[in-house]
């Protein structure tokens, strides 16, 4: 599929998400399902503005329902992350990945797949806004606690 075909199927999944908001109880898995076919065809569209604003919404819509600390929240929050750093917005991508990352100093899951992605990314973050300082000693943390440079980067002052 090209983008074009996901541009067309917008509209599409927008009607099908404002169908499921009316006719679903919030709480209901189905009532998702909508909005993970729009932020799909966002994505692919690579239509940013637009899947960062379904982002926040789900998002805040997932924090005034109490549920700031499961896993569904924790993958809108790396989606608003994603959306971020691709739309062209890395200094919003920063707080998103660092409330991710969680205590810097503790690095939880320190050798966790998602955990080293999410620092790389944090420290891609940090360079990409000038915060290169903070980016080298966030990856310097990961080396010695890791075992290893997992990141291939190179940092220019």
């Amino acid at each position: 599929m090209n983008i074009g075909d996901f541009g067309r199927a917008i509209p599409l999944a927008i009607r099908a998400e404002a169908e499921a908001a009316r006719n679903l109880d919030p709480d209901d898995r189905r009532s998702s399902y909508g909005r993970a076919d729009l932020v799909h065809a966002y994505r692919s569209a690579r239509r940013f503005d637009e899947l960062i604003a379904l982002y926040e919404g789900m998002l805040s819509d997932s924090n005034r329902a109490g549920k700031s600390e499961d896993s569904a929240t924790e993958r809108l929050c790396k989606g608003l992350a994603y959306a971020y750093t691709h739309g062209g917005r890395p200094r919003e991508a920063i707080g998103p990945y660092e409330t991710l990352l969680g205590d810097p100093e503790e690095f939880p899951g320190s050798d966790d797949p998602e955990t080293l992605a999410t620092a790389h990314n944090l420290a891609v973050a940090y360079r990409s806004v000038g915060r290169v300082a903070e980016a080298i000693a966030l990856l310097g943390r990961r080396s010695r606690i890791s075992g290893a440079f997992w990141v291939p980067m190179t940092f220019r002052r």
